[in-house]
């Protein structure tokens, strides 16, 4: 019987490998309750090694950060619809779907995020919001005009959204929240008045 080959990982397939791994563990406790050791233990490897491809527990969790950023500006895609509310509605049915389907990464990162004090992970977290407010803009040009007022708004409209998340993902699932249950909850049409120009 022929024993597996063993199979060396390449730099970057340990660095996935040890985000897969701080990714569980930051969606099941609060940022301060995950030591490198506990990131080390639950990827297999050693404390150095995790030091060797991040550093401390603040560059792991930041690299989830960014790997998140990444994952959510490829997948999204413009709204469909051609009124404000149409295109609210969709963005808001996409949102519960993905968050559906990746609340693990999500509750790793964003959810608590903001909450951390420390600047280098705020200012990672500041930068998510300010990209995806800029292709909130970018998807609704033709319907609105673009301004500090709406960029405000939508970064508003961001932490209520990511308030209503977490409670919803804290009753275990999104399946029970109707788009139109959600998007009252956020207070979508303060954002459909602002998009469709009544509130300029």
């Amino acid at each position: 019987m022929n024993s597996p080959k063993y199979h060396r990982l390449g730099p970057e397939e340990r660095r996935e490998q040890i985000l897969d791994a701080a990714n569980t563990l930051f969606a099941e406790r609060a940022y301060d309750e995950v030591s490198i050791e506990d990131i080390a233990g639950a990827a297999g490897v050693t404390r150095g090694l995790v030091h060797h491809y991040f550093g401390g527990r603040r560059d792991v969790y930041v690299g989830l950060l960014e790997r998140l950023g990444a994952q959510r500006e490829e997948q999204l895609r413009p709204p469909t619809g051609r009124s404000a509310r149409a295109r609210v509605s969709d963005s808001v049915s996409r949102w519960l779907d993905w968050t559906e389907a990746n609340r693990t990464i999500w509750l790793a990162t964003i959810s608590h995020g903001e909450d951390i004090a420390d600047p280098d992970v705020n200012r990672v977290v500041a930068d998510l919001v300010r990209r995806a407010v800029a292709l909130l803009v970018t998807f609704h040009a033709d319907i609105a005009e673009d301004s500090p007022r709406l960029r405000h708004a939508l970064e508003c409209w961001t932490g209520l959204n990511r308030t209503a998340t977490v409670r919803a993902l804290a009753a275990s699932t999104l399946v029970g929240y109707s788009v139109k249950a959600f998007r009252n909850l956020v207070g979508a049409h303060t954002i459909v008045s602002l998009i469709s120009g009544r509130n300029r």
